[in-house]
């Protein structure tokens, strides 16, 4: 709602609405000193404040309406099946990875999120957002911490995920997706190879983005999955 409010107080954001909204607080300002001078006579210009609020109110209704997050709506078949295990790289935003771990919460166990030394914090804060559902073990912190221009250091830390910790918690590489909406692109080429070995799928959340490319906020993603064993067709 505040949002929404920004341009009847801000001309750079739309001149039209900054305009009515200056009207409209002058007339509210008017309508109050003559109700408090004479509160049993009714007034032509309260009759002209009442129809400005009206029309405020009809402009914010349409900014909100085309402002809103917009749902992605995906062909259940492109969609990943959910798995048990999934792994997500987290930027120094928590972005789509919500939308990521949600869309596997209700069969998944296990949850890595890899971040950098000046991400792992958003990392807390996903786990913490999730912490009432029991039934998911979050890894996170100092073990996996990767540098976020080196592509060798994510894709030891997936390495060490995918061949040692899965075994320890009863998981196959079956049972396990990564996620590389986040990250850093070097993050993203070390998830890839480590994954690839194994031919553990990946997914990435695709979702209304803002000016910036980042997801907006309260926006619906979906996870599109992406195959590693695609073979392009021979001309």
């Amino acid at each position: 709602m505040r949002k929404s409010l920004l341009p009847l107080f801000d001309a750079n954001r739309s001149i039209p609405l900054y305009l009515l909204g200056t009207v409209t607080l002058t007339l509210i300002i008017e309508f109050a000193i003559d109700f408090a001078n004479s509160p049993s006579e009714w007034k032509a210009s309260q009759t002209l404040t009442v129809v400005a609020v009206v029309c405020i109110l009809i402009a914010l209704g349409i900014s909100w309406y085309h402002n809103r997050p917009k749902r992605v709506y995906l062909l259940e078949e492109r969609k990943p099946g959910k798995r048990k295990g999934l792994i997500v790289l987290v930027s120094q935003y928590k972005a789509s990875a919500p939308a990521a771990i949600q869309y596997h919460l209700e069969s998944m166990t296990d949850c890595w999120l890899i971040s950098t030394p000046q991400s792992t914090t958003v990392a807390a804060e996903i786990a913490s957002d999730f912490s009432e559902n029991r039934q998911v073990r979050f890894h996170y912190g100092s073990n996996y911490e990767v540098l976020f221009d080196d592509a060798a250091s994510t894709n030891r830390v997936a390495k060490r995920i995918i061949f040692e910790e899965l075994a320890s918690l009863n998981l196959q590489p079956n049972d396990l997706i990564g996620d590389i909406t986040g990250g850093s692109k070097p993050m993203t080429a070390g998830l890839v190879f480590a994954c690839r070995e194994r031919e553990i799928p990946l997914q990435y959340i695709v979702a209304e983005k803002d000016e910036t490319g980042r997801a907006k906020p309260g926006a619906f993603g979906e996870p599109i999955k992406l195959d590693l064993s695609f073979v392009p067709p021979q001309e």
